[in-house]
């Protein structure tokens, strides 16, 4: 029976910083056991100014973290084109993880984490935090209020990128920093309809990635999405889907919710989801805005695995396998792979 989670944080830059400190909101029982970054110091810096507390080991290589036995789960939080090799070790190591997305920087490596999770019958998510805030679920109770659900439209825009989220070489490109969210989003409301047509536009940068992108997809049983991404401008980021008798709407930040909007035979109704407050009473200053809401990907990971699952239900591998094969189609006909 499981009565406390205890993690191992794998990469010390602001993520891991957010996801580390996200624990005090959880409502099960989780800890942090041990970091590690690639430099002794950083690690113990990590752990001095994320006020992880004394019991937490540092250490100066993740490999050292992996063979940790008080670790049962790791968080790898580094950069994209690090994801695949760490996934492996971690679970060659016998570790459970959870990767921050894209998991991979295509199917095929996707698909080989996925694998090597199944041959050492272990728990492997691909980190979509979203998908666990109560906005976002209650956003997909309510389409089941929409009659002849056929359009979803979803834009992301974030000029505040870091310089390498960028990069090529890192594994960067705006799709792979925040569009992936977009694509993540519209197949939670498409997943079970067949891809017939996918039109890309876009723009690249000297490093040969993707800065902007206008994409339309046309599925079976004339379903059409439409999907905007830049890091050029900063935009709402809002998800809109409708039917013949009204819309759903998250209208801001979709990677991050806390509102949304119902309308349905003309009656429209606006609903807001207040996020857990830390269970000592001393709230963290996060570096990203709501990322006390990893508590709940995180409580989530403690539900699956007391249940002895090695894969998520809300963030399944066949998920996964589709994001990572359509963002790969969608940067084909961009010409950034």
């Amino acid at each position: 029976m499981l009565e406390k989670l205890r993690w191992g944080i794998i990469g010390c830059g602001n993520v891991s910083g957010d996801f580390a400190k996200a624990i005090n909101y959880t409502t099960y029982n989780h800890s942090i056991s041990a970091v590690a970054a690639r430099d002794l110091n950083k690690a113990n810096e990590f752990v001095k100014i994320n006020n992880l507390g004394d019991n937490v080991k540092a250490y100066g290589s993740y490999t050292e973290l992996f063979k940790n036995e008080t670790c049962d789960i790791v968080y790898i939080g580094v950069l994209n084109h690090c994801h695949k090799i760490l996934v492996l070790e971690a679970l060659e190591n016998g570790k459970n993880v959870v990767c921050e997305k894209p998991m991979g920087l295509n199917y095929f490596e996707t698909k080989e984490m996925i694998e090597k999770a199944k041959e050492k019958e272990l728990f492997l998510m691909e980190g979509y935090w979203t998908c666990f805030f109560p906005a976002f679920k209650a956003f997909h109770e309510n389409l089941k209020k929409i009659e002849n659900l056929n359009l979803a439209i979803s834009e992301c825009g974030f000029a505040n990128h870091a310089p390498n989220k960028l990069e090529k070489s890192l594994g960067g490109g705006d799709l792979m920093a925040t569009g992936c969210y977009n694509i993540m989003a519209i197949l939670s409301v498409f997943e079970n309809e067949n891809i017939k047509k996918i039109i890309s536009n876009g723009c690249k940068n000297e490093s040969g990635v993707d800065v902007w992108s206008s994409i339309l997809i046309e599925f079976e049983n004339d379903k059409i999405a439409s999907i905007f991404n830049t890091s050029l401008a900063t935009t709402p980021s809002s998800f809109f889907v409708s039917g013949n008798n009204g819309y759903v709407k998250i209208p801001e930040k979709l990677w991050c919710p806390t509102k949304i909007l119902v309308n349905i035979d003309n009656n429209l109704e606006g609903f807001c989801f207040k996020l857990n407050k830390s269970k000592d009473g001393n709230e963290r200053d996060f570096q990203y805005p709501r990322a006390q809401g990893f508590c709940y990907e995180q409580d989530h990971v403690f539900e699956c695995l007391k249940k002895g699952f090695k894969e998520s239900p809300t963030v399944s591998w066949e998920k996964s396998l589709k994001i990572a094969k359509l963002l790969e189609e969608i940067r084909q006909q961009l010409g950034v792979l």
